[in-house]
């Protein structure tokens, strides 16, 4: 009953369709076909280049096992399904694409042995992915990663209902990504996301941009989201602009957080001791998943308890104590720097935290001391009846944040109010260690299948 409406009437296979505004001249295009555009089974050496795979209800290229087969210079769209699938094999890659308009995922890419931890080498480089999950509108990713080494890069991704990256697996490299404007209409959603599997272990995301993640809901959007124990995890020199809830870790350990930067986020980082509060239930043989996942790749036999001997311990180490998580050399300016949760189970001994330049206006919020009961986290993100708010001047800084640098003002960002976090020669950072971060590499780059780069978006 109304302009950019439609209708479908099933019985007799006729589509009404009420145009938003005054059809110009052009196609109309309708697919029946509910298979893929292009298969590949166990191929070896295989490139499409240049070629436009567009309308279908189905998926747009699936590859399957084989190696070095490659998707390159491609435009993906106005498909039903997921764009592009590279289930198995080694050295199958996606290069320089453009995927936009599809109704579920951009790409599923999965390779490696979990079993045997031998890499997939499987890899997504230089695409630019940007709307999907136009249907189903949650759990539908822009890349969904799993198996054991491969390699997401350079990708840009932006504008979707819900999460960029998901991931499961070991020794994933994701590096020089652009991800922004994500999780648009779901709370406690990730623009990276990951957990709930002791297993998943050596991963690391560096050199990585994030920026303006804000979404509604319950907890809102977090970039760099090791969700339910997500453990052994790598976060080095990335960049958190407006990026919500920048890193959680959720109650894991061995993770490093180590020489980002991090510019108006609330907060920087966060982390919880879950385990010992209302989800102790996955430690008190209620529910097992984590046992399970554990048992099922064989962890007190090589290759795991070679590659990661502190699983050999794990449950005889409080394992539900987020320990050994080391946060050093960041640098947090504008925003909140640190939300510690649970409070009442665990204090700030479990973490190292030292060498981080500060330069916010509330330093760390915090249950506190010896309240119990559910963090306000859990209910609403915006409450704040029972926390504790450290700020700066605050003795208790000197206590429980000894080791690091606090200053008011710029931290020496050459134009942050237009996006420019590169730092100035004098810059006190230097002074702690903090290592240049290549910004120039990171996000989309020209190349023989690329000619041209899009806009950026304003700061």
């Amino acid at each position: 009953d109304r302009p950019g409406e439609w209708y479908l009437d099933r019985g007799n296979g006729m589509l009404y369709f009420w145009p938003p505004d005054t059809l110009r001249s052009g196609d109309t295009v309708v697919s029946m076909l509910d298979q893929p555009l292009l298969r590949l089974d166990g191929c070896q050496f295989v490139t499409f280049e240049g070629i436009e795979f567009a309308y279908s209800r189905g998926n747009g290229v699936v590859v399957s096992g084989g190696s070095h087969n490659r998707i390159a210079g491609c435009r993906l769209h106005g498909l039903g399904d997921t764009a592009v699938i590279i289930d198995g094999g080694t050295d199958n890659g996606l290069q320089s694409c453009d995927i936009f308009d599809v109704s579920l995922s951009g790409l599923v890419l999965k390779g490696g042995d979990r079993q045997t931890l031998v890499p997939g080498n499987n890899f997504a480089d230089n695409n630019h992915i940007h709307p999907y999950s136009q249907w189903i509108r949650a759990m539908q990713y822009a890349i969904f990663i799993d198996g054991v080494g491969n390699r997401l890069s350079h990708n840009r991704i932006h504008d979707a209902p819900h999460e960029g990256i998901r991931l499961s697996g070991n020794e994933h490299l994701l590096e020089y990504n652009e991800i922004h404007d994500v999780c648009q209409e779901t709370g406690d959603s990730g623009a990276i996301h990951t957990g709930r599997d002791w297993s998943w272990r050596g991963n690391i995301w560096r050199f990585n941009y994030f920026h303006h993640l804000q979404g509604p809901g319950l907890h809102g959007v977090t970039a760099a989201y090791l969700d339910d124990w997500a453990s052994d995890f790598t976060i080095y020199g990335n960049i958190f602009y407006k990026a919500g809830r920048a890193v959680e870790i959720g109650g894991g350990r061995n993770n490093v957080v180590e020489n980002n930067i991090f510019v108006e986020c609330e907060p920087s980082v966060h982390i919880d001791a879950r385990g010992l509060g209302w989800a102790s239930y996955y430690f008190d043989g209620t529910y097992n998943v984590l046992v399970e996942r554990l048992e099922a790749v064989n962890y007190r036999q090589p290759p795991y308890s070679k590659k990661y001997p502190e699983l050999l311990t794990l449950y005889q180490d409080d394992p539900a104590v987020p320990k050994y998580n080391v946060i050093r050399r960041n640098i947090s300016y504008g925003g909140r720097w640190l939300d510690i949760y649970d409070y009442h189970a665990f204090d700030f001994s479990v973490v190292t935290m030292q060498d981080n330049l500060i330069a916010d206006s509330v330093i760390c919020r915090r249950r506190a001391d010896g309240q119990q009961g559910w963090d306000p986290y859990y209910l609403d993100i915006n409450m704040q009846e029972g926390y504790v708010a450290y700020r700066p001047g605050d003795p208790r800084l000197d206590q429980d944040f000894s080791g690091n640098r606090f200053l008011q003002g710029n931290p020496g960002f050459v134009d942050p109010e237009h996006g420019n976090f590169r730092l100035r020669p004098d810059s006190p950072a230097f002074e702690i260690g903090f290592e240049p971060i290549p910004i120039d590499k990171i996000g989309l780059y020209r190349d023989e299948y690329r000619r041209s780069l899009p806009a950026k978006r304003a700061p």
